[in-house]
């Protein structure tokens, strides 16, 4: 079996590789667009590396299309997209996929969708899921703050996550920075603050837009600690949320993965986004013992069945960290002297069943050179 991965310079999916290796695909390929080694051409599991050079969505379409046939020998290989440009690029040119390999992804029009948090907020509303309130900037004397002001799509402009949005605490600071996020997006989306704890529910539609599998993740830390990726996370199962999340994504036709994003707590939480791609903390999939990759293999291959009941088929309760995102997390609250804090992340380093999404003994250079890449070495 081949299995065909993009964007393998992102940490995750050196998680990907090792799980379709475990489950027995014997044949990967690793894809990176760009002039330096990526972290997942190192790993042990990876048969063949391409670089891609395409600067436009279609040649990079197109290119893909070269790629899969090149290794479509008894069967046709399975095209795992991970990063927003591959998953854009063929969405937009879905139809020249076809018969060329197994592929499960949304069109581009349901991903430019799930990436505008603006369309999956008033998508939510109109079906029941729960979402912040939204505030009118002419109405800036009427909000309640603190206040939170976000980009439809930060990524889209390249912006790093913990840039995507900003708390504000009164008007002027509101005006001050709408105006500022109007320079990239003309209508910047402020919200109501919600308090409490970040969680993720981790989705695979299938071809007819029904779940094939699932994970619940809550955050535990990010960094920087105002907001950002996770650096620690731990796997969880709460039945409303996943209940939520399906409708969501059946609701705007989606296929493919997803993670959809709350916050609050499970008595009481909030939509955030959807992120229709590979997240950060996708290697707790692996940790947790979940069958999330061979799903998505399966599934992309239509090999699987929609779930006919919604209990979780991993580990919970299983903590996982990024060790080398941990120790910049505790230099930070080490300045800041928060001292319960920096015994919290020191109690989850030296713990033995605190597992790292990333390194692992059995595929050592894949995982030194993810260490080395931290700091722009290979």
């Amino acid at each position: 079996m081949t299995a065909i991965v993009t964007d393998v310079k992102y940490r995750m999916t050196l998680s990907i590789i090792r799980d379709l290796a475990n489950c027995g695909v014997d044949n990967i390929v690793a894809l990176h667009k760009g002039a330096s080694k990526p972290v997942g051409f190192y790993s042990k599991h990876v048969k063949h590396k391409e670089i891609l050079k395409s600067e436009t969505a279609r040649d990079l379409a197109l290119e893909l299309v070269n790629i899969c046939k090149k290794y479509a020998k008894d069967e046709l290989p399975v095209l795992l997209c991970t990063g927003r440009e591959t998953i854009e690029a063929v969405s937009e040119y879905k139809e020249l996929f076809e018969g060329i390999c197994h592929l499960l992804i949304s069109d581009k029009r349901t991903i430019d969708s799930a990436n505008d948090k603006s369309t999956v907020l008033k998508i939510a509303k109109s079906i029941g899921v729960p979402v912040p309130a939204e505030y009118d900037i002419n109405n800036a004397d009427e909000i309640k703050y603190p206040c939170i002001i976000k980009y439809r799509c930060g990524e889209k402009f390249g912006i790093k996550s913990h840039d995507r949005y900003k708390i504000v605490y009164n008007k002027n600071e509101l005006i001050e920075t709408y105006n500022n996020y109007k320079k990239l997006d003309d209508n910047p989306i402020i919200q109501e603050y919600i308090s409490g704890d970040g969680y993720g529910v981790s989705v695979i539609m299938n071809e007819n837009s029904e779940p094939v599998d699932f994970i619940c993740h809550k955050r535990l830390r990010e960094c920087p600690e105002s907001g950002g990726p996770s650096s620690c996370a731990v796997s969880f199962y709460d039945e409303r949320m996943v209940n939520e999340t399906i409708k969501l994504l059946k609701a705007i036709n989606f296929k493919g993965i997803a993670m959809v994003e709350f916050k609050g707590s499970p008595e009481s939480f909030c939509l955030m986004e959807i992120n229709p791609r590979v997240w950060g903390s996708y290697p707790l999939t692996r940790i947790a013992k979940s069958s999330f990759t061979m799903s998505w293999f399966n599934a992309s291959r239509k090999k699987t069945q929609a779930l006919n009941s919604l209990k979780p088929n991993y580990r919970l309760g299983v903590k996982m960290q990024f060790l080398p995102t941990e120790a910049k997390l505790l230099a930070e609250v080490l300045r800041k002297k928060k001292a319960s804090k920096a015994f919290e992340i020191i109690g989850d380093i030296l713990n033995i069943k605190v597992h790292d999404g990333i390194l692992e003994l059995s595929d050592f250079k894949g995982s030194i050179n993810y260490i080395l890449s931290l700091f722009g070495r290979e």
